[in-house]
C-alpha cells in the first residue's frame, strides 16, 4: 500500500468548536507497534504547512493537498497513513507520522476561536514535535496568539 494522506480529526457538521477523530486516523495510531513520533505543522492559513511537510520530510511537495489563491484547503487534521522510519540513538528505528493541520484564521470556512483552540490543543497534545510555520518573522502578536492556544492545550492536559 502506498503512503497517502488520511484525515485524523475532522469538524463535525453541527458541532460548534468540537472535533471528532476518524476511524481511519485512529487505526493509523493504533497500528504503530514500536516507539513512534508525531511531527505536526501548525500556523496561520496559507503559510505553506502542507508544502513544508511534503517537501522537507516526505520528498513529495504535493503529498498533502494544497489550496490555491487565498482559500485554505486543509480542514481539520490530516496525517500520513504509514510512518517513515528514522534511526535514533535512543530508540533505534523509530516510526514517524507527519501531521498537517488546518490553518488559523481560515478565510474560506468560518471558524471560531474555540475551534482553533481545540484544533491547536489536539495537535499539541498528540505531537512529539510541533512546528509553527509562518509566512513572516514571528513577532509578539504570534507569541501572544500561541500563548492563548497553549493555555487551552495545558487546560486539556490537566483534565486528562
Amino acid at each position: 500500500e502506498n503512503m497517502q494522506p488520511i484525515q485524523l480529526v475532522r469538524k463535525p457538521e453541527h458541532a460548534q468548536g468540537q472535533l471528532e477523530i476518524t476511524d481511519e486516523g485512529m487505526d493509523v495510531l493504533l497500528n504503530l507497534t514500536q516507539p513512534f513520533a508525531l511531527v505536526s505543522a501548525v500556523g496561520p492559513t496559507r503559510t505553506g504547512k502542507s508544502s513544508l511537510l511534503g517537501r522537507a520530510f516526505l520528498g513529495m511537495p504535493n503529498f498533502f493537498e494544497i489550496g490555491t489563491g487565498v482559500h485554505s484547503h486543509t480542514t481539520g487534521i490530516w496525517c500520513t497513513n504509514k510512518p517513515i522510519y528514522v534511526l535514533t540513538k535512543r530508540y533505534g528505528r523509530m516510526s514517524v507520522i507527519f501531521v498537517d493541520t488546518e490553518g488559523f484564521h481560515g478565510v474560506q470556512e468560518k471558524t471560531s476561536k474555540t475551534y482553533e483552540n481545540n484544533l491547536f490543543a489536539t495537535a499539541y497534545l498528540l505531537s512529539s514535535v510541533l512546528i509553527y510555520n509562518s509566512a513572516y518573522p514571528v513577532d509578539s502578536h504570534h507569541v501572544d496568539e500561541l500563548k492563548g492556544y497553549s493555555k487551552t492545550a495545558i487546560g486539556m492536559q490537566k483534565e486528562l
